[in-house]
């Protein structure tokens, strides 16, 4: 991941982010998927490796786009917001994730989590004002988004 990262985040900020954040949610779904299949340690290493290339085309692409919606001013405190919000997501996914495996087993689990990574890429590609404005969508809480689309407006009328 650490090695592909950068070109990615070059090519992304060139050709714009929505693809590569697709892009990045479709392999997932793919990695997620072969997860199933895997026979010995080396098609385990395969796997993580798609799964690494997934999240290098994937994370820069998305650090882009949340630091393009961030309130001036506001930066810190709405990253660490994303953070402590995603870790405690992290945390309650990875209980759910092993009660799964446990009860119903990992292949449920597989397929779960592949139907999720495609649903996040086919909403990627139907976001509007992906590369170019902060997005309309729900960012946090009912008040930022009204002020977020507010601001947008108001920026369309200057021009």
């Amino acid at each position: 991941m650490s090695t592909v990262e950068l070109p990615m985040g070059k090519l992304a900020d060139k050709y714009g982010r929505k693809p590569f954040l697709a892009a990045g949610y479709f392999l997932s779904a793919l990695a997620f998927l072969g997860y199933i299949f895997i026979n010995n340690i080396y098609e385990l290493f395969l796997i993580q490796i798609l799964y690494g290339f997934s999240l290098a085309i994937g994370d820069p692409a998305w650090d882009a786009w949340f630091s393009k919606s961030l309130d001036k001013s506001k930066e810190s405190f709405e990253w660490a917001l994303f953070h402590m919000s995603t870790g405690y997501a992290e945390g309650i996914s990875a209980l759910i994730g092993g009660a799964i495996g446990y009860f119903i087993g990992f292949k449920t689990l597989f397929i779960i989590s592949t139907i999720l990574a495609i649903t996040s890429g086919i909403i990627t590609l139907n976001t509007k004002d992906f590369d170019n404005k902060p997005s309309k969508l729900f960012v946090f809480h009912k008040g930022h988004f009204r002020k977020r689309r507010h601001m947008i407006r108001k920026k369309r009328y200057k021009r």
